[in-house]
């Protein structure tokens, strides 16, 4: 994203992308378009994968676990994911495409639905409505599949009934939390930072994530155990070495992104959980809000010693001294 602002969420905005990196493992994503209006003098730019949420149920609270965003516009699209920008004219409206970051029915909406730009784009209104009902996301058939995956904020091995219930996920489902930035070589101070370090502004971060992969599968513990692992291997081959999301959002500004790990995290009567912890290198540079005053310049006109400016242009007759070494008499 181009001029993002200082308190930009990096960290969500990554949990964001590699949760669309598993859509195919969600079903069909859900597809529409939205009016977004312009008031201002100056045509605004809207980047592919802006990302939106819908106000729903009847006191339209914000639906942050049915998360939507820009698609790319072909007529701006290149070659490699580059460009897609859509222009709305200054003064006027324009309809963009959007789809759900994830797939699944539940990504349906009905016409006129209101979404809330997150974060909120400059120069344009904080909501936008659906154009169209959007009736096109539908669940993957077979298993593996994820019925639902949001980004939370821990999960608490004594209560997975709570969380799921906070987290509005059914099971199969996932959660994806953060762990916390670490230093790429684990060192932020001292002569030898490693690769911690890039340059006097630049030092390399990484951001940890752990994913909970939740089933329930009443047949028999063995089809729990089943799908769980069959979910762990499909969020396995699509995320391993990634560094850039079939949606083209960049995850990693070092290598690529990295898992650490495959295991079973806890069960209870009713659920199995798995876990899977990963982490991404990203660039942190320096903001300079400082003001300096311009470089003071000053000529100065002057003659050698003995001499009036201005300075004679024939050369200086130099007289050579010798000092004998070692010293002593020449």
């Amino acid at each position: 994203m181009a001029d993002v602002p200082i308190d930009h969420d990096v960290i969500e905005q990554l949990a964001r992308a590699v949760l669309g990196q598993l859509s195919p493992l969600s079903g069909t994503r859900g597809t529409g378009k939205v009016l977004v209006e312009n008031d201002t003098a100056d045509a605004i730019s809207i980047e592919k994968n802006m990302y939106l949420l819908p106000n729903v149920g009847s006191l339209g609270e914000l639906a942050d676990d049915l998360v939507f965003k820009t698609r790319p516009n072909p007529d701006t699209l290149e070659e490699h994911g580059v460009g897609g920008a859509w222009l709305v004219p200054a003064n006027d409206s324009l309809e963009v495409d959007v789809w759900s970051n994830l797939g699944g029915a539940r990504h349906n909406l009905p016409a006129a639905t209101v979404l809330r730009w997150d974060p909120p784009l400059t120069g344009l209104g904080p909501t936008v409505e659906l154009v169209d009902a959007i009736v096109d996301g539908a669940n993957k058939p077979d298993l593996p599949r994820l019925d639902a995956a949001v980004y939370y904020e821990e999960l608490d091995s004594a209560k997975i009934a709570k969380d799921i219930a906070a987290g509005r996920i059914t099971a199969p489902g996932m959660f994806l939390i953060w762990e916390g930035s670490t230093p790429a070589e684990g060192r932020t101070a001292g002569t030898n930072q490693g690769s911690s370090r890039a340059d006097t502004e630049r030092r390399f971060f990484a951001e940890n994530y752990r994913i909970f992969v939740i089933v329930s599968d009443h047949s028999s513990d063995g089809q729990r155990r089943g799908s769980g692992l069959r979910l762990l291997q499909g969020i396995t081959r699509l995320l391993s070495d990634q560094q850039v999301t079939s949606d083209f959002e960049q995850l990693t500004g070092l290598g690529s992104l990295e898992i650490l790990g495959r295991s079973r995290f806890t069960r209870d009567e009713r659920h199995y959980v798995y876990q899977l912890p990963y982490r991404v290198h990203r660039v942190l540079k320096r903001l300079d809000t400082r003001s300096f005053i311009p470089w003071l310049q000053t000529h100065i006109v002057a003659s050698a010693p003995g001499r009036e400016a201005p300075e004679p242009t024939e050369p200086f007759v130099m007289a050579d001294v010798t000092d004998p070494n070692p010293p002593g008499p020449p």
